[in-house]
């Protein structure tokens, strides 16, 4: 458990009511990772929702073809994290599998939130999951953008 007001202080959080924000603190943790450790990979069940408070993660697609060519594995760089963002998004966006991965680029510190009892808690509070959906859709626009950016960077002459 946290305080809710380390969550009040998060643009993703911003919009929720005392309550909302006190029954979510209850479902963070606080962990710490050191430098270059995967937090997730591209498939793996999505459970858990993380704010990254100090250090940076960078979000990875990872193209391979593991039948005919496993060897020819590939990560492109879609978007890196700043303290104050929120990522893992895919864990309260059906099939809850993660379509990138995440890992340290630096020593980092985050809050992880348990993403299967945020959506039961959804029945409690039903407006809840439509806030946090606009948060969703916002964040990712954003990483949309980026990797637009990327793409553009990478095509250029």
């Amino acid at each position: 458990m946290i305080s809710p007001e380390r969550l009040r202080l998060h643009p993703f959080f911003g919009d929720l009511t005392p309550d909302q924000l006190n029954a979510l603190a209850m479902l963070a943790d606080t962990v710490a990772y050191p430098k270059d450790t995967v937090i997730f990979q591209v498939g793996a069940p999505a459970k858990t929702i993380y704010l990254l408070e100090k250090g940076c993660v960078e979000l990875y697609y990872e193209s391979f073809d593991p039948v005919f060519k496993p060897e020819l594995r590939r990560q492109y760089l879609i978007g890196e994290v700043n303290p104050g963002e929120v990522f893992g998004v895919s864990a309260l966006i059906e099939p809850y599998k993660f379509t990138s991965v995440a890992a340290t680029a630096t020593p980092c510190q985050m809050v992880e939130i348990d993403a299967e009892k945020l959506r039961a808690l959804s029945d409690n509070f039903p407006e809840l999951m439509c806030v946090l959906s606009k948060q969703i859709i916002h964040t990712l626009m954003e990483r949309l953008h980026y990797t637009r950016i990327q793409l553009a960077a990478e095509r250029a002459p």
